[in-house]
């Protein structure tokens, strides 16, 4: 790792001082490279600590297309809490560009139907043993809230703002809340387990999320169309077997996820022009694995039984409303045709009905997995000069937390071994890119398994290469230590790319400095 030290004492030599986003002022160079060998060992710094655990979970977080921090916290990762939004997401960064970048091409493609997923997120609540040692009086004692619903004290959790507060538990559904003192006897406390929406959707755990109201009509409408026999779409959803996945039960497991669904920001943007669909994948389930964000004119005429294309000479129609619409016929006339095949008029002589293969439906291309092509692309061309993922949407940068630094990077084979090279537009150098020199080289040892390929070089291309002013103290004393031998990175090969776990991964022989803490410029 010497090439990485003595760019960074290029700039802090010659880096020319610039103000920046965050205001706290760097010295920035532009346009430089690195190359490391992946053969030669692990590129991971060894003249200060780097934090393993965070870089791999993120890389992980990344090819499952997630977008929200809720995967990183629960496994002990902190890097992207500054730039969340109050619900934890952080709408369409590099995961949501990796694997489903976002497009209104007309082009019609082979979409695999997607089968229910009956995951349940929030698991089912506990019981909890009343504080026998509390000498408070109403510890133990059973209260009814205004909904008729009984619930007992299980601990005094002292005073809050002059309030006593209680953690209580409900005897029917074990749902926990804490409440104030004065809730108690006014039955103003409410049950986050009780079934309130069609007997089957509840609010679970909503205390540290942030009430959207849009959010839980979207949500309580979709409940009551599946389970509410009353409902006046009951019949062309729950009527037809339609149902919401266990985990989207809960409103606030919902309000965690829904920021994965496809087009999201744009419904957030402008939620009278689109609307949640399970249908563009064949699928009879809301779930956010089953479920897209269309345009109302996409999303009339899908159905999870149609898939096929009509064909009209050097004309294609994925819904038989265009169909309808190009004819000039009644659309009634069209799904006629269709069920019977018989076309007494002769209006559909010359249209033929193109049958999806099993287990797909066509639809007009919304989605791209670039991570899942590109692996494809690899196995089918390794000759190609196409082997490029890119996070750099400009569609979707105004509604990104932050847009991506690294946002390129192409893949190349010679020789039976696999490179890759990455262009970084913005780098924080002391604290950033050694997490990304990391973090591409575990993903081009990741993809070569994946391919059987031999490793080659990760290669690091940065645009403006910069270090904040609030790190020069830190840079000196990194630049004091002397490299110790590169680690080795072992990793056992998973069934795809997707399916790596953290203890997949085993590093070894990593023998670094200590960790030198400093501050992230947001």
């Amino acid at each position: 790792m010497k090439q990485y030290l003595e760019l960074l004492q290029d700039i802090l030599d010659n880096g020319i001082e610039k103000s920046d986003r965050t205001g706290t002022g760097t010295y920035s160079l532009f346009g430089r490279q690195m190359r490391f060998n992946l053969q030669d060992g692990f590129p991971l710094l060894t003249t200060k600590k780097l934090h393993t655990k965070s870089i791999i979970h993120e890389l992980l977080w990344f090819l499952k297309g997630d977008t929200n921090i809720k995967y990183l916290n629960d496994n002990g990762v902190k890097i992207w809490d500054e730039w969340a939004d109050e619900n934890g997401d952080l709408s369409n960064v590099y995961g949501a560009q990796w694997r489903r970048w976002q497009t209104f091409s007309e082009r019609l493609v082979l979409v695999q139907v997607r089968t229910p997923d009956d995951s349940l997120a929030t698991p089912p609540p506990s019981f909890i043993e009343v504080d026998s040692a509390s000498k408070d009086d109403l510890v133990g004692e059973v209260f009814s809230n205004n909904q008729g619903l009984k619930f007992q004290i299980k601990r005094n959790l002292g005073t809050v703002d002059g309030s006593s507060r209680y953690l209580v538990q409900f005897c029917e559904s074990l749902g926990a809340v804490t409440t104030q003192r004065l809730n108690l006897r006014r039955g103003q406390v409410k049950d986050p387990y009780h079934k309130t929406v069609a007997g089957v959707g509840y609010l679970g755990n909503t205390e540290n999320l942030i009430y959207n109201e849009r959010l839980y009509n979207l949500w309580g409408s979709m409940i009551a169309r599946c389970y509410n026999k009353k409902h006046q779409m009951y019949r062309l959803y729950g009527g037809r077997g339609v149902s919401v996945s266990n985990e989207w039960h809960c409103f606030a497991d919902f309000i965690k996820t829904i920021g994965q669904v496809p087009f999201y920001s744009h419904w957030k943007n402008n939620p009278g022009g689109f609307q949640l669909d399970k249908d563009y994948f064949g699928a009879n389930q809301y779930s956010k694995k089953t479920t897209i964000f269309l345009k109302k004119k996409d999303n009339v005429g899908l159905t999870t039984q149609t898939g096929k294309v009509f064909k009209l000479k050097d004309k294609m129609f994925i819904a038989q409303w265009e169909l309808a619409r190009f004819l000039n016929v009644h659309g009634q006339n069209v799904s006629n045709w269709v069920l019977t095949g018989k076309d007494k008029s002769g209006t559909f002589k010359d249209v033929e009905i193109i049958e999806p293969p099993p287990g797909f439906v066509y639809r007009k291309q919304r989605l791209a997995d670039q991570i899942d092509w590109v692996i494809n692309e690899i196995k089918r061309d390794p000759n190609s000069r196409r082997l490029i993922v890119s996070a750099w949407n400009p569609i979707d940068l105004p509604d990104m937390a932050l847009p991506p630094c690294h946002c390129l990077f192409q893949f190349y084979v010679v020789n039976g071994k696999l490179s890759c090279q990455l262009y970084q537009r913005s780098g924080d150098y002391f604290l950033g890119c050694p997490f990304n020199i990391v973090s591409y080289s575990l993903l081009t040892m990741m993809i070569a398994q994946q391919c059987d390929l031999d490793l080659g070089e990760f290669v690091y291309t940065l645009g403006d290469t910069h270090l904040y002013k609030n790190h020069i103290e830190q840079t000196k004393l990194q630049l004091t230590r002397e490299p110790r031998p590169l680690p080795k990175m072992i990793i056992n090969k998973a069934t795809s790319i997707f399916d790596y776990k953290y203890e997949d991964f085993n590093l070894v022989d990593y023998n670094p400095w200590p960790h030198i803490k400093a501050s992230v410029s947001i």
